[in-house]
C-alpha cells in the first residue's frame, strides 16, 4: 500500500494533467507562480527513476531477470520516497510561497501523509531499507 501511494504521489507530481482547454495543470505545469511554488523536477529525479524502471523491464523480459538493477531500482525508488514524503520534501514541492492556498495545500498532504501512517519512524524505516539495498 505504502509503494503505491508513494508511486500515485510521485506521478500526479511530475506528470501533471491537462484541462478541458487543453491547457497542462499540476506539478508539470508551466505558471506564474512556478518558481515560487518550487520545482518536483529539482526534488525527484525522473530520468534516473525511468532508467532504472526501463532497465528492470528489459532485465525481466529477457528472461534473466537483473536482481542487482532490482535491488538499485528499488533503492532509487525508495530514497526517493522518503525524500519527498518528508516534511521538507513536501515544503520544497512547495517552495516558500507566501499564498495561503500554497500553504494549506502543503498542510493538507502532510495531514494525508500523517493520516496513513507515515511518520517519521516510518521515514527512517524506508531510508534504511534503501540503504540496505544500496549494499
Amino acid at each position: 500500500m505504502l509503494l503505491s501511494l508513494t508511486i500515485s504521489l510521485l506521478g500526479s507530481w511530475t506528470c501533471g494533467a491537462s484541462d478541458s482547454s487543453g491547457k497542462q495543470t499540476g506539478a508539470g505545469a508551466s505558471t506564474n507562480s512556478a518558481g515560487a511554488s518550487g520545482d518536483a523536477a529539482l526534488l525527484i529525479d525522473t530520468a534516473k527513476l525511468k532508467s532504472d524502471i526501463n532497465g528492470v523491464l528489459n532485465s525481466i523480459a529477457s528472461g534473466k531477470p537483473d536482481t542487482t538493477a532490482m535491488k538499485k531500482a528499488a533503492a532509487d525508488i525508495l530514497t526517493t520516497d522518503a525524500h519527498v514524503l518528508s516534511d521538507s520534501g513536501i515544503d520544497q514541492l512547495y517552495g516558500n510561497s507566501n499564498d495561503p492556498a500554497v500553504k494549506n495545500a502543503a498542510e493538507a498532504l502532510k495531514k494525508m501523509r500523517n493520516a496513513v501512517g507515515i511518520s517519521s519512524a516510518a521515514l527512517d524505516s524506508i531510508r534504511h531499507a534503501a540503504a540496505t539495498l544500496k549494499n
